[in-house]
């Protein structure tokens, strides 16, 4: 399906943006034989030919791709045999200008071109634990797991820094990279802190005791915001902050851990050390905001 008004006429024309049904324009179908768990446009031009459309699936233990013109799946590439495979992620990338496929599956990450047959592992490289979600920012990839971030480069994968972050959810990553963890003060080792500033409180507070149907297991979340150009280019100033926050000198050594820079922006991602500067580490220029 293809929307068939330009993003001009919409904003023109906004009273007209709210019948999704009837902006879409009907396409081509495609046939498969199992139900795919991933689905990821490719947008590099396959062949040298910019107007072809090609779609990779991933189902069971492989991943397949399908291009415009044939509209019949070939094999791109399948997990190794014996091995119980659980497909994260396809992400469209540049190698030397050619195009690349980088597939998560498990906690291995593994280089595909799409103009080659054979699958070569010489350049795959594996997370500490197996992700839920992967960003690609260049030149870094992120991996989100239900209680770590962990951040490599994508060159040679390579780890940069590992996080954890108890109850992390990757919420969006289209613009900037927006995620949710437990509040830093409710991180193992600060409960006792955490139950005498409570005391504290009550004593100080008037105000009626909590509900008896609140659960002592629940914990508040934080969303925390990541802008890519501070991981691809100069951060800019951003000022926003939440009401009544308060100062954390802990939470603040936390933020801090989290800024890294890379010297230039690039519009596409790419792992070529050629075709890319060499990759320093800056502590200056990474802001985690919250929010």
């Amino acid at each position: 399906m293809q929307w068939k008004h330009s993003a001009a006429w919409t904003a023109w024309c906004p009273a007209s943006d709210t019948d999704t049904v009837e902006g879409f324009m009907y396409l081509r179908e495609f046939q498969i034989a199992e139900q795919p768990s991933i689905i990821t446009l490719i947008e590099s031009a396959v062949g040298g030919n910019s107007d072809t459309c090609s779609i990779c699936v991933g189902y069971k233990h492989q991943f397949d791709i399908i291009t415009d013109g044939s509209g019949t799946a070939q094999r791109l590439f399948a997990v190794q045999e014996g091995t119980k495979a659980h497909l994260v992620s396809a992400t469209d990338l540049y190698e030397d200008e050619e195009p690349e496929l980088l597939l998560c599956y498990n906690n291995t990450c593994h280089f595909q071109k799409l103009s080659e047959t054979n699958n070569t592992t010489e350049f795959d490289f594996h997370w500490n634990s197996i992700p839920k979600d992967i960003v690609c920012s260049f030149p870094y990839i992120i991996a989100f797991t239900t209680d770590t971030m962990e951040i490599r480069l994508i060159i040679n994968g390579n780890l940069v820094q590992t996080m954890a972050m108890p109850k992390l959810k990757l919420i969006c990553s289209k613009n900037d990279i927006y995620f949710a963890t437990t509040a830093p003060e409710f991180f193992h080792g600060k409960m006792e802190r955490l139950q005498m500033d409570q005391q504290k409180a009550e004593r100080e507070s008037m105000s009626p005791p909590a509900s008896p149907h609140l659960s002592p297991e629940t914990k508040p979340l934080r969303l925390y915001r990541i802008p890519l150009n501070a991981l691809t280019g100069v951060v800019g100033p951003y000022d926003r902050k939440c009401v009544n926050e308060a100062d954390d000198s802990n939470e603040n050594k936390a933020v801090e851990n989290l800024k890294l820079s890379e010297s230039k922006s690039r519009t596409s991602a790419s792992r070529s050390c050629t075709a890319s500067p060499t990759t320093g580490l800056n502590t200056t220029n990474l802001m985690l905001h919250k929010t």
